[in-house]
């Protein structure tokens, strides 16, 4: 056999290896992908069928099986942050009724202060103390806010009910000092489902300003991914990999909105 045969054989090796890794990843993302939430640990898997579709569509040998497999990468890719674009963009109850409610202190506060004009000086400087006493007492309060307390973020209702480390197992150890792990349960109280995401929505940052993501402990207690239908509740348990510190902050925010729920942590050995 000459050289040449055996190059033009090895080369359509190669493009078929990369066509056929091209379509299989393609499918395994997207059968996968339809899945809530697992489906983002195959991110890498959608944009190496999109890399391989590439490259496998300038070999002239199965290129029909690299078309699909990028078409395929592509499709989900759209899909699941289409999703999520479409969440964000649509306007909740919640914020109408935020809105409404808002619109109606503009008003009172604005006959409150028509009001206020037509009184002496010596009576508004003992109001403005007052306020100032108030707002204080409601600063103090929000600074409280730590285990065992609930926090209402769009309609559902977070309690923080325990917060405690972990050095793990024989076949699980952390990758920095510890795991710390939130115990939370979590009310869905708009009339509609909502979905939550421990990767998208939740993290802790240590007292030196340093944030870890929710990672996976299998002695963990219960799942709080996914959805939680309308006036439902759903506790369980997230952990992170952290460096020691004295206290923490928990962070649970929406991952296309503004505005965050945060409570101070201290946790229990």
């Amino acid at each position: 056999m000459s050289e040449e045969a055996v190059s033009v054989s090895q080369s359509n090796i190669n493009a078929n290896g990369l066509a056929t890794a091209s379509l299989v990843l393609g499918i395994v993302g997207l059968v996968i992908g339809l899945i809530p939430f697992l489906g983002w640990f195959l991110f890498p898997a959608w944009i190496l069928a999109i890399i391989f579709g590439i490259i496998g569509r300038k070999q002239n040998y199965k290129r029909g099986s690299a078309t699909v497999g990028m078409v395929l990468g592509i499709v989900t890719l759209v899909y699941k942050f289409g999703f999520w674009i479409v969440i964000a963009l649509i306007p909740t109850e919640d914020a109408e009724e935020f809105t409404a409610t808002a619109s109606e202190n503009n008003q009172s506060n604005e006959i409150a202060a028509m009001d206020n004009e037509n009184e002496d000086s010596v009576s508004n400087n003992s109001e403005d103390n007052a306020n100032e006493v108030n707002n204080e007492a409601e600063a103090d309060q929000e600074e409280a806010v730590s285990v065992g307390d609930t926090i209402n973020f769009d309609g559902l209702e977070i309690t923080l009910n325990k917060a405690y480390t972990s050095s793990g197992n024989d076949f699980e150890e952390p990758g920095n000092d510890h795991f710390a792990i939130l115990d939370l349960t979590i009310v869905n109280k708009t009339d509609e489902p909502a979905n939550v995401s421990t990767i998208l929505q939740m993290s802790l940052q240590d007292g030196d300003g340093y944030t870890h993501d929710a990672t996976i402990y299998t002695e963990s207690q219960g799942s709080l991914d996914g959805e939680i239908g309308e006036g439902r509740e759903n506790r369980g348990e997230v952990v992170f990999d952290v460096n020691e510190s004295d206290t923490y902050e928990f962070i649970f925010e929406h991952p296309f909105t503004s505005g965050q729920a945060i409570w101070k942590v201290e946790l229990e050995d």
